[in-house]
C-alpha cells in the first residue's frame, strides 16, 4: 500500500475516527489495530460468500458499498481474480474507490437505488454493512432483484438494532423500532420476488458477540476494540438470498 493510501485508511471511519489531527493516542491504536487485522477478517468472509453463492470464473459480481475494496479483492483472488468480473459501487468517487480500484475492482460511483445496470446483468450481488444506511429500502431491495438473473444469489450483511454497537453509528436505520430488524427485511427481499436462503440461519446463530450480552460483560461490549475482532458475517442480519 502506498504512503497516501496509509494515510487515507488510517482517516477512513472504518479504521480510524475521522481526522488523525483530532484523534487520542487510544484512537490511533484501535485505527492501526483495525488497518492489521482488516485483511484477515474480510479474507474469511470472501471464503464464506464463494461458498454461499457459488461465485466462479466468468461471473459478474456487484458489490453495493465496495468502500476500500477490501472485500472484493480477497473475493477475486480467490477466484481467479482476472476472470471474475468485478463490479464494485459506492456514492462517491473518493479515495475509497481509488483504492478499489487499485485492488483490481472495475469501480462506479453510483447509488444502490439507481444502479446503472440493465435488468438481470449480473450473477452475483455482495454487501456489507450498507442497507442500514439507505433510507430507501424497498427501492434498494427492489433494485437488487432487477440487476440479478434468474438463479443468481446475493450475499447481504446489514448491520441490526440488536447489535450492540448499532446505536453508535448516527447513520444506521432502525426500520421498526422493536430492536431487531431481521423480519422486516425478510418481508421486504420475499416481496421483490427473492427467497431468503436457509443457510443464512447459519450464520446468524454464529454471532458470538452474543457473550457480551452476559452482566460481567456488558460494560465492554460496545468499547471500539472489540468492534473489529469480530467475524462480518457472522451476524444477525445475514441475508443469503436467491432469485
Amino acid at each position: 500500500m502506498t504512503e497516501a493510501g496509509g494515510e487515507f485508511v488510517a482517516r477512513h471511519p472504518y479504521f480510524g475516527f475521522g481526522k488523525t489531527e483530532k484523534e487520542t493516542l487510544k484512537e490511533r491504536m484501535v485505527a492501526s489495530l483495525r488497518r492489521e487485522i482488516a485483511p484477515l477478517r474480510f479474507n474469511l468472509a470472501a471464503s464464506a460468500i464463494i461458498k454461499e453463492t457459488d461465485i466462479k470464473p466468468g461471473d459478474n459480481v456487484l458489490e453495493l458499498g465496495c468502500g476500500v475494496g477490501l472485500l472484493g479483492e480477497a473475493i477475486k483472488r480467490k477466484v481467479n481474480g482476472s476472470e471474475v468480473n468485478y463490479f464494485g459501487i459506492d456514492l462517491n468517487f473518493d479515495p475509497a474507490l481509488k483504492q478499489s480500484q487499485e485492488r483490481g475492482l472495475a469501480v462506479i460511483q453510483a447509488d444502490a437505488v439507481k444502479l446503472p445496470f440493465s435488468d438481470e446483468a449480473v450473477d452475483r450481488i455482495v454487501s456489507n454493512d450498507v442497507f442500514e444506511h439507505v433510507d430507501d429500502a424497498k427501492s434498494l431491495a427492489k433494485e437488487v432483484s432487477r440487476v440479478l438473473k434468474k438463479g443468481g444469489k446475493a450475499f447481504i450483511v446489514i448491520a441490526d438494532p440488536s447489535e450492540g454497537r448499532f446505536g453508535f453509528v448516527q447513520s444506521h436505520i432502525n426500520r421498526t423500532g422493536s430492536g431487531k430488524d431481521v423480519q422486516y427485511w425478510t418481508d421486504l427481499f420475499e416481496e421483490e420476488g427473492l427467497t431468503v436462503l436457509p443457510s443464512s440461519e447459519k450464520y446468524r446463530k454464529r454471532d458470538w458477540r452474543k457473550i457480551f450480552s452476559l452482566p460481567i460483560l456488558r460494560k465492554i461490549k460496545d468499547k471500539p476494540f472489540f468492534s473489529c475482532c469480530f467475524d462480518i458475517v457472522s451476524r444477525p442480519g445475514v441475508f443469503i438470498l436467491s432469485k
